[in-house]
C-alpha cells in the first residue's frame, strides 16, 4: 500500500482568498483524496491507498510513508521543491499553501493541488515513465498535467481530473481523461501542457577520421495557453515551483 501523510507545516496558514487552513479542512481532504485514489484511479490504475492527516511537523510519518509537506511558502525551512527528500532521505511532495486560490472549491483549490500531486506520484513515483506519442516524440506519464485546470468534487472537496492509460496509447478511442473533456489522444485543456521529449541522432566525426554517432534527447514544455487564469504573482510562484530542480518537471529535464 501507498500511504501519504498530510503534515500542515505553516500551522494554520491562510490561501489566497485569505481562508486558514483547519485542522478538520484537512481531514475532509485526505478523505476526498483517499476515496479518489482507491476509487476511480485505483480503477483504472490500479494499487491500494493510505491517506491521513499527520503531526504538523512530520515527526510521525514512518519509513515507508509520504509526507504531504504543506507550507506557506515554495522555500521554507530547506523545503526547496514540491517533491524532494526530507533529511532521512525519504520522498516527500511539497504543497505551498500560496499556490492556492481556496481551499476546497475550484480547480485552483489547495484540494485539487493535494490531489494532483497524489494521483502522479502513484502513477509514476520516480518521474521517469515515458510514453510514445503519435509521432515520433514521447510523452512524460505525468497524469494531470495535461488536464490540470479541470476538477470534480468528492463529497463537496475538489479534486483534480486525470488522464486514462488510453491517453498514453497511440491511437486509442476516448475517453482519454476520467472526465471525458479532452476532444483529442494528446490534447489538452486550456491551462494544460505536456512535457515532450523529442530523440535524434548527431554524427560527428573521430580523430582516426571515422563517425561518431550520439544520441540526443530534447525536452520541452508545451503549454496550451500562456493564460492560466492567474495573477501575476501567483503565475510566478507556480513557474517558480515547475522549474526548481526538485520538481517532476525539472527532473524530467523540463522547464517553464
Amino acid at each position: 500500500m501507498t500511504c501519504y501523510v498530510l503534515c500542515d507545516h505553516s500551522n494554520g496558514g491562510k490561501v489566497q482568498d485569505g481562508t486558514a487552513l483547519a485542522p478538520e479542512v484537512l481531514a475532509t481532504i485526505a478523505s476526498a483524496v483517499s476515496k479518489q485514489l482507491n476509487g476511480e484511479f485505483a480503477a483504472e490504475w490500479g494499487g491500494t491507498y493510505g491517506v491521513r492527516v499527520g503531526k504538523s511537523d512530520g515527526s510521525d510519518v514512518a519509513d515507508d510513508e509520504t509526507e504531504v509537506a504543506i507550507f506557506q511558502n515554495e522555500d521554507v525551512s530547506g523545503a526547496a521543491g514540491y517533491h524532494a527528500r526530507d533529511p532521512k532521505g525519504r520522498a516527500y511532495i511539497h504543497v505551498a499553501l500560496d499556490d492556492g486560490a481556496t481551499l476546497t472549491t475550484g480547480s485552483g483549490a489547495l484540494s485539487v493541488i493535494i490531489s494532483h500531486e497524489c494521483l502522479e506520484t502513484s502513477a509514476d513515483f520516480p518521474a521517469n515513465r515515458w510514453a510514445d506519442r503519435a509521432g515520433s516524440s514521447e510523452e512524460a506519464l505525468e497524469v494531470s498535467d495535461r488536464v490540470e485546470d479541470t476538477s470534480y468534487e468528492i463529497d463537496g472537496v475538489a479534486v483534480s481530473n486525470f488522464l486514462l492509460k488510453s491517453a498514453f496509447d497511440p491511437g486509442a478511442d476516448a475517453p482519454w481523461d476520467h472526465l471525458n473533456v479532452l476532444t483529442a489522444e494528446d490534447g489538452a485543456t486550456p491551462g494544460g501542457y505536456v512535457i515532450e521529449r523529442q530523440q535524434g541522432t548527431e554524427t560527428t566525426p573521430s580523430p582516426d577520421g571515422s563517425l561518431t554517432i550520439k544520441v540526443t534527447r530534447h525536452v520541452r514544455v508545451t503549454r496550451s495557453s500562456s493564460n492560466v487564469g492567474m495573477t501575476v504573482h501567483a503565475a510566478a510562484r507556480y513557474r517558480a515551483r515547475k522549474n526548481h530542480p526538485a520538481s517532476r518537471t525539472s527532473r524530467r529535464g523540463g522547464r517553464m
